[in-house]
């Protein structure tokens, strides 16, 4: 688990738990941070985050954004993120 925080210079993600390799936390941190660039809706917010992870990744890639939310799933070891950044929480994790 890292608690460093990764994200473009205006704005740092805090990270709350993850397994994932430090460039992979980077870019999540950096979708996010393009994702708020871009969109103000939440389900906008959590489709471009997992389209990017899917695009630069490969498939089976989940990503829930929100103020309060609770969640139990099963996902890959090494590809689980979960952080804030600009007042929003970002969970990011690969599908088992």
């Amino acid at each position: 688990m890292s608690s460093g925080g990764y994200g473009r210079s205006e704005a740092k993600a805090i990270i709350k738990e993850t397994d994932m390799l430090e460039e992979l936390q980077q870019q999540a941190a950096n979708c996010a941070y393009d994702a708020l660039q871009h969109h103000q809706q939440y389900m906008d917010i959590a489709r471009y985050v997992r389209k990017q992870f899917d695009d630069l990744y490969g498939p089976s890639w989940s990503c829930i954004v929100g103020a309060d939310f609770g969640a139990s799933f099963a996902y890959e070891k090494k590809h689980l993120i979960s952080f804030q950044l600009k007042g929003k929480t970002f969970l990011l994790f690969r599908g088992a």
